[in-house]
């Protein structure tokens, strides 16, 4: 779940970010997206580069109590790592109301696939806002597991199991077509780490079906399955 990298996304500097910003110029929308629709987006991407900034001292944080194979960063860096976790948090979740003026929340439809695990999945008005509220439920996952590991005071164990289902739930519709394992690859490797160990089989059968297409698809890149009862189903 956690590539540690001795930098943050080149993306998130202040330097880039008009680049990567489309700006209403429909360099890669369509014609018919409104702009205030570009800029919500924009934004999505510019919180999505912050993420790594966390994804590396969490790591480093985890393998230290899990293997340890690393220094045990101190409380310093712990309490600094909360911190931008909490205010990035803070801006996704603002972020996400912005969102959810232009994107229609999911509503549940009789599952078509007979290997599902689930009775109900998610469908969306549009693929690309699956994706996108795909990449907001993976994002708080990583922001929450940077918490947990920092021994943050706050519940999460509800919270999380919803956001695994609710992207292993999403695969199904946003995952169809040529460009579906695109629109879902991030979240479901996401997913898959805090995932039950009969979901991350069934994950690994999906992912099957996908490597032809995308190959950070491929399930040998990912961990093998849990041998223990955790995870979220």
């Amino acid at each position: 779940m956690f590539f540690p990298s001795g930098e943050d996304c080149f993306l998130s500097r202040p330097e880039w970010k008009p680049i990567v910003r489309d700006g209403g110029r429909h360099l890669i929308h369509p014609a018919a997206h409104l702009v205030s629709t570009i800029h919500v987006i924009d934004e999505f991407f510019e919180r999505l580069a912050e993420i790594p900034s966390v994804l590396a001292p969490t790591f480093v944080l985890r393998e230290s109590k899990t293997m340890g194979t690393f220094q045990q960063p101190d409380d310093v860096e712990i309490a600094a790592l909360a911190l931008r976790s909490i205010e990035y948090r803070r801006l996704f979740n603002a972020w996400y109301d912005k969102f959810t003026t232009i994107a229609p929340l999911p509503y549940d439809i009789p599952s078509q696939d007979p290997d599902s695990p689930f009775d109900f999945v998610l469908q969306y008005n549009m693929s690309w806002m699956g994706s996108m509220y795909i990449g907001y439920w993976a994002c708080l996952l990583i922001l929450q597991e940077a918490l947990v590991q920092c021994e943050w005071p706050e519940e999460f164990e509800q919270s999380r199991g919803e956001l695994v289902r609710n992207i292993l739930r999403s695969i199904e519709t946003v995952g169809a077509g040529t460009m579906g394992p695109y629109r879902v690859g991030f979240g479901i490797r996401i997913a898959y780490e805090l995932a039950s160990a009969e979901l991350q089989l069934w994950v690994r059968r999906v992912l099957d079906r996908f490597k032809k297409t995308y190959a950070a698809t491929d399930k040998s890149t990912y961990p093998a399955p849990r041998t223990d009862d955790g995870g979220y189903s």
